[in-house]
């Protein structure tokens, strides 16, 4: 069976109307290159012998976008509405309040074809476009590189688990895409004004977006992407195993954001990491196993993001401990305005409420800090959600939801046993010190 095919969910079993158009509801992948859902729109299109409607529909995520996401998806949204225009597709921006104007469109569609995300709000999605779509469905897997029902047919318990599974199929998917131009382009057919993608304010309307402002330290987009791939892979690829938790030595890739709004595919990121001449097998482990598997968990989990979804020996050691006295205890309030006496959980705070950014070992040691400083495991959770959706450029995807539960103890294994922790996995101060300089850190971030 073709990759591209074993990517496809039908939602429902209708046949072509008399519409005069392919639509594209494009949610999760939001990039024209290396789409595996936009490709297939392209040759359904090309088969109905009709032009391509790519319409983008804002508002109702979950969490809502911030407005500094909201920023950062607007440079990559003008990227994409220039390069759509190139191959002769109709973009559109609605917000999703203008339910009649998506609906008119719907009802002129020959077929309706849609990407797939992990969240309970893109499976809503999804059951909603097979179930209101006057014409046949379609879903397209194209944020896995290997499609998240193909790895899987369940929630895995951890990486070890599933990643025979992803590598068994691993050479089948990671594979390049013809990128076609439709034989009719889009003319002569009345569409709604939508949004500009160019009016930031507006799209942070749409999204229903609020604080906190937008980071000025990166530029969102495909081909901004493409450059910070390339500089990596020359740069700091070679180094990554060796230094990639030291966030002095900043050997990452900034591509995360990138990935949250779909503006790089982790295929064409994996070719190029296989292409480059440095070993990439640790970098590869965390954008495939790692983030494959956190899409495994929020897709077969609709309790992704709470404490009841924790597995049972986290849930029972965290509550044995429960009582345990927090020395110090800190609120919600107190952390999040970095008053707290740890100067490196601090430095963190203060890094990712200005940049929503942290390295990813900073990122983990400020999570553990609040579950030990927490009044309860379930608010130390509650803490570290809000807070990740709030600041952070890349929070609220599935790789965010299930990294805010790892610090709970999900995907994880039970340790030596600790205050608070219980057999949780802790983070230490003195941990840090032995991994790098976290004075050089503090007066980095200052």
């Amino acid at each position: 069976m073709p990759q591209e095919s074993s990517r496809q969910i039908w939602l429902n079993g209708k046949t072509p109307g008399k519409g005069r158009f392919v639509l594209y509801w494009m949610d999760r992948a939001q990039r024209a290159e290396l789409n595996h859902a936009l490709e297939a729109a392209v040759i359904i299109a090309d088969r109905q012998d009709c032009p391509l409607l790519v319409v983008l529909r804002l508002g109702g995520e979950e969490p809502a976008i911030t407005a500094r996401q909201a920023a950062f998806m607007a440079e990559g949204l003008q990227e994409l509405a220039a390069t759509l225009d190139e191959r002769g597709i109709a973009f559109r921006i609605l917000p999703s309040a203008e339910e009649e104007a998506f609906a008119k469109l719907l009802d002129q569609a020959v077929a309706a074809v849609t990407d797939v995300g992990y969240l309970r709000y893109h499976r809503q999605r999804r059951d909603w476009l097979g179930e209101n779509a006057p014409c046949p469905a379609l879903a397209v897997d194209t944020d896995c590189v290997v499609p998240v029902e193909v790895a899987s047919d369940k929630a895995e318990y951890a990486a070890r688990t599933i990643r025979p599974k992803i590598h068994r199929q691993l050479e089948r998917f990671l594979k390049p895409l013809e990128v076609r131009t439709p034989k009719n382009a889009f003319s002569g057919i009345s569409l709604p004004e939508g949004i500009d993608p160019a009016d930031v304010k507006a799209v942070a309307m749409a999204a229903g977006s609020g604080e906190p402002e937008p980071a000025g330290w990166i530029k969102g987009g495909y081909f901004e992407a493409a450059a910070r791939l390339t500089r990596f892979l020359a740069h700091d690829l070679a180094r990554y195993d060796e230094e990639r938790s030291d966030p002095n030595a900043e050997r990452v890739s900034h591509l995360s954001p990138y990935l949250r709004f779909g503006q790089i595919s982790p295929v064409e990121i994996a070719l190029k990491a296989r292409a480059a001449k440095a070993d990439a097998a640790s970098f590869l482990e965390e954008l495939i196993v790692r983030r494959e598997l956190a899409a495994n968990w929020c897709h077969y989990r609709g309790d992704y993001d709470r404490y009841d979804a924790l597995p049972q020996w986290a849930r029972s050691t965290l509550e044995r401990h429960a009582e345990d006295a927090r020395d110090p205890g800190y609120s919600a309030a107190e952390m999040e305005a970095a008053k707290t006496g740890d100067e490196a959980f601090n430095a963190a705070m203060r890094q990712m409420k200005a940049t929503g950014y942290l390295h990813n070992h900073m990122r983990m040691y400020w999570a553990k800090q609040i579950l030990r400083w927490a009044s309860s495991p379930k608010y130390a959770l509650a803490t570290i959600v809000d807070l990740n959706n709030r600041y952070f450029l890349d929070g609220g995807d599935h790789n965010s939801f299930a990294n805010n539960l790892w610090a709970l103890g999900l995907h994880d294994r039970p340790f030596q046993e600790n205050e608070v922790y219980g057999t949780v996995r802790p983070m230490t101060r003195s941990g840090l010190k032995r991994k790098f300089d976290v004075s050089a850190y503090i007066r980095g971030v200052e």
